[in-house]
C-alpha cells in the first residue's frame, strides 16, 4: 500500500480577539423595545380607564335624564296643580320654590351646598325608575305663575297663565365619585 500524502489540513484563521461590541449593542437595542413596549403599555392602561370613566358618566347621564322625563310625566299627568291631595301623582312631591335649600342664607342655589350629598338625596328627592343598576332621584320645585299679559280677566279669579317648575335629577355612575345633575324648567297650565 502506498501512501499518498496527504495535504496538510488547514485551520480556519482565529479572528482577532472580540470585545463583546455586538453583545453592548444587542442589549440597549433590547433596553430600548423594552422601554418602548412599557411606555405603550401605560398609554393603553390610561386610555382604558380613560373609557371606563366615560362610560360611567354616559350611564349616569341617561338615568338623570330618565329621571328627568319621570318628573315631567308625573306634572304632565297631574288634573290640577299639584299643591294639595287633588289626586295629583306629583302631591307630595312638590317644593315651594327654593323649599329644599338646607341654607337659605347663603347667595348660592340649594343644589350647590356642600351638605347636599347623596344622604341628603336619599331623604329629599323622589326615586326615579332604575335605569340598569343606577336609580337616579329628582326634586320638583314650583317657581312661579306667569299670567298671560294678552288677558287678564278681572273679577273672575280664573287669570289664565302657566305655572312654571324647575327639576333637577341626579343619578350617580358604578363609582360614586360619577354625579350627574341635570335641571329642566317645565311650564304647566291647569
Amino acid at each position: 500500500m502506498r501512501k499518498t500524502a496527504q495535504a496538510p489540513r488547514r485551520t480556519p484563521p482565529v479572528p482577532a480577539r472580540s470585545r463583546g461590541a455586538a453583545l453592548v449593542v444587542g442589549l440597549l437595542i433590547l433596553l430600548v423595545i423594552t422601554i418602548i413596549g412599557l411606555s405603550s403599555m401605560r398609554s393603553t392602561l390610561l386610555e382604558e380607564r380613560m373609557a371606563g370613566n366615560l362610560r360611567d358618566r354616559a350611564r349616569a347621564f341617561e338615568a338623570a335624564e330618565a329621571a328627568l322625563r319621570e318628573a315631567e310625566g308625573c306634572l304632565l299627568a297631574s288634573p290640577a296643580r299639584p299643591v294639595s291631595d287633588t289626586g295629583s301623582p306629583c302631591y307630595a312631591k312638590v317644593w315651594a320654590a327654593n323649599g329644599p335649600d338646607p341654607d337659605a342664607t347663603d347667595e348660592k342655589p340649594w343644589w350647590f351646598d356642600p351638605s347636599v350629598d347623596g344622604a341628603w338625596w336619599g331623604t329629599n328627592g323622589t326615586g326615579a325608575a332604575a335605569v340598569g343598576s343606577l336609580t337616579p332621584q329628582y326634586v320638583i320645585e314650583e317657581l312661579q305663575f306667569v299670567p298671560h299679559a294678552a288677558t287678564l280677566n278681572i273679577g273672575t279669579g280664573n287669570v289664565p297663565g302657566r305655572w312654571f317648575y324647575r327639576i333637577t335629577a341626579r343619578a350617580t355612575g358604578a363609582d360614586s365619585a360619577t354625579e350627574v345633575l341635570l335641571q329642566s324648567t317645565y311650564a304647566l297650565r291647569f
